[in-house]
């Protein structure tokens, strides 16, 4: 009992540090917003004539409700995608050091960390799905759609912020870091169905899409923003996502312990 409380005092400071960081510097979140928006308020009227290709499934008027979901995957994907800077920042400034150095669990400063990211993506993410609604693409979202797009949300944000830690562990490199993340976000967008439906795309491109996981996101955010339900059709991927972020969580933990092991400077 007593480590079980030290455990979610340990978890919950990581997480209100995090948040209280967040506070100080509200433009950082503004900032993270400011790309998502382009894409949708303006390349979803530039890329709108898109829909009147063959077989794309989509009225003019409504292409802009088929790219917002897109929008929603890729918000979700750089806001978490970037998290691993404030661990690597941690890093550079001695904070990490300085926490391990405490009786505090090891686990519970990762996983606070790795939660606050996710949280931070999801929030971002509801931003970008108010928006779209306002706009006109409200679809058939109901109260389920949302909480499906939350919880999957949530799931897809710890994993991709467990390798975006991983990623801040094994370069300790600001120039390493960014190089890596500027190499891998954009193709894991544009090797998706986020912004064309994925039987127009390249064989090449759909094969790689199917082991892509903002695909396997794409799928639930449409599916549900769509449809307003449809959640019982997609436990493929869901179930993927899943195991993504259970995987994603053991692995960076995996490679934090042993990274405090050895020489941590």
């Amino acid at each position: 009992m007593i480590k079980m409380q030290q455990f979610w005092y340990d978890f919950s400071s990581m997480f209100y540090r995090n948040y209280i960081y967040a506070v100080k510097k509200p433009l950082y979140i503004l900032f993270n917003l400011s790309t998502p928006l382009i894409w949708l308020l303006l390349f979803g009227q530039i890329l709108a004539p898109i829909s009147s290709i063959p077989d794309f499934g989509q009225s003019g008027a409504d292409y802009l409700l088929f790219f917002a979901p897109g929008v929603v995957v890729m918000t979700t994907l750089y806001a978490s995608g970037w998290s691993g800077m404030a661990l690597l920042e941690d890093i550079q400034s001695g904070v990490i050091e300085k926490i391990i150095s405490t009786p505090s669990s090891r686990s519970a400063v990762i996983l606070g960390n790795l939660s606050y990211s996710a949280a931070m993506s999801v929030v971002q993410a509801l931003v970008i799905v108010l928006i779209s609604v306002l706009i006109g693409a409200s679809g058939n979202l109901t109260t389920v759609s949302v909480l499906a797009i939350i919880l999957f949300g949530y799931l897809i944000s710890v994993a991709i912020s467990s390798f975006s830690y991983i990623l801040a562990l094994l370069t300790r490199k600001t120039v390493s870091f960014v190089t890596v993340l500027n190499l891998t976000l954009l193709p894991l967008i544009m090797l998706s169905s986020a912004m064309m439906p994925i039987r127009l795309l390249p064989k090449w491109i759909q094969f790689i899409a199917a082991v892509n996981p903002m695909e396997w996101y794409v799928q639930v955010v449409r599916q549900v923003w769509m449809t307003g339900s449809g959640v019982t059709e997609l436990f493929v991927p869901m179930g993927l996502i899943a195991l993504l972020a259970v995987g994603g969580v053991l692995i960076c933990a995996f490679i934090f312990n042993r990274t405090l092991n050895n020489d941590w400077r």
